[in-house]
């Protein structure tokens, strides 16, 4: 059914639990578990009060000054000396790594760095992380890049395929184990901020967590007084 009467889509889209949407079409986007998108009714409302949080002015602020610090950099790669005669081959690539970084840091709390900057810091460019495939930026690019493909085939499917469907399997283990460890870490590790989506959702959880923990304590002692 397809509604076009304006008063009409207000009532479907502000009465949530009148109108559910079709959670069993929504499975492809599990790609790292249940989520706001896919879920409904009291689970829903679990992961709404976790993910709402992060998406305050000071995530915006992060943006910003992320964006700003990326495209300078980005210009300095430009400029770098080691760069073929300061010439750009690929702008749109450029654009794409820029956007890339600035997801990673205000979604991830992850500053990901130019070549010459991973030279300054490492000596070295494109060092893998050990037990991994890829480097995080690598991984993380090629998942986006195949969004599409990893979301619809089975990830045994796209383990057994040959070209970019192996190479999508394997950014995709390497970005859930690389959110996993994350997990049980402190959230502080790459961001001495702590604005990022991802660490304000771990804290958030870890808030929740901890303050149910207490309120079942609180009603246990209630019980044995």
């Amino acid at each position: 059914m397809y509604v076009a009467d304006p008063e009409a889509t207000t009532q479907i889209t502000t009465r949530r639990n009148d109108f559910p949407k079709p959670i069993e079409i929504y499975g492809s986007v599990d790609l790292f578990g249940k989520n706001v998108v896919s879920t409904e009714g009291s689970i829903w409302r679990h992961h709404r009060k976790i993910t709402s949080p992060p998406f305050t002015e000071k995530n915006n602020h992060l943006v910003w000054q992320e964006s700003l610090h990326q495209a300078q950099s980005m210009m300095a790669s430009f400029l770098d000396k080691n760069a073929e005669k300061g010439t750009v081959s690929d702008i749109a690539a450029a654009t794409m790594r820029l956007s890339l970084h600035v997801i990673s840091r205000a979604g991830f709390g992850r500053r990901l760095l130019w070549p010459h900057e991973e030279l300054k810091e490492n000596g070295q460019a494109g060092v893998v992380p050990e037990g991994h495939t890829m480097t995080y930026k690598d991984a993380l690019s090629t998942l986006l890049e195949n969004i599409i493909a990893v979301m619809l085939l089975p990830k045994w499917f796209l383990g057994r395929s040959p070209g970019h469907g192996n190479i999508s399997a394997k950014a995709y283990r390497d970005t859930q184990q690389i959110h996993q460890s994350r997990r049980t870490k402190s959230p502080m590790n790459h961001s001495p901020s702590g604005a990022s989506i991802c660490e304000k959702c771990i804290k958030t959880r870890k808030r929740r967590s901890e303050q149910a923990k207490s309120k079942k304590k609180a009603w246990i002692s209630w019980e044995l007084s």
